[in-house]
């Protein structure tokens, strides 16, 4: 009988840890994923608890990766399910084979925050503009030019 073992969350990074061992290296993190609902009854959004889940990423993917997984980041993570056993315990874990970071990066936010303040910056300039020449053009005095006007404009 065919069998599928696939699991895809979408969800904030936990905790985040690089670790090194003489065969390679391990990205070890979590990623919290939460239910939200509308209660009919009162008609307001409810939230259930948070389900950490524990995951893997391993050699250069995760060490290419231990930057930007860092704690509050939004990530989608797709892998399989896991579970090992260590001291009589038994732990499940996804260990990723894909992994995307949904939030903005600093670079990008930053660009975002250049283009406002060019953006701001530039709005000023033309209110400061406007200001100085007032809503018409201080030239033509009440902001339509008459003939008369036009004929006393110096250039």
């Amino acid at each position: 009988m065919p069998s599928m073992n696939e699991v895809t969350i979408i969800g904030h990074v936990g905790n985040s840890e690089l670790k090194s061992f003489d065969w390679g290296t391990i990205l070890d993190f979590s990623i919290a994923t939460q239910h939200s609902y509308k209660d009919k009854a009162t008609n307001e959004w409810k939230s259930e608890k948070a389900i950490w889940w524990n995951c893997k990423l391993f050699g250069k993917y995760g060490e290419a990766m231990a930057k930007s997984v860092t704690k509050g980041k939004l990530f989608y993570a797709r892998g399989t399910m896991k579970q090992r056993e260590h001291n009589d315990k038994i732990y499940s874990e996804i260990h990723i084979d894909k992994l995307v970071p949904l939030s903005p990066s600093e670079k990008a936010q930053q660009g975002q925050q250049t283009q406002a303040n060019q953006k701001q910056q530039t709005t000023q300039e033309t209110t400061r503009t406007t200001q100085s020449f007032g809503s018409g053009n201080a030239a033509f005095g009440s902001g339509t030019p008459t003939p008369t006007d036009l004929d006393n404009i110096p250039f």
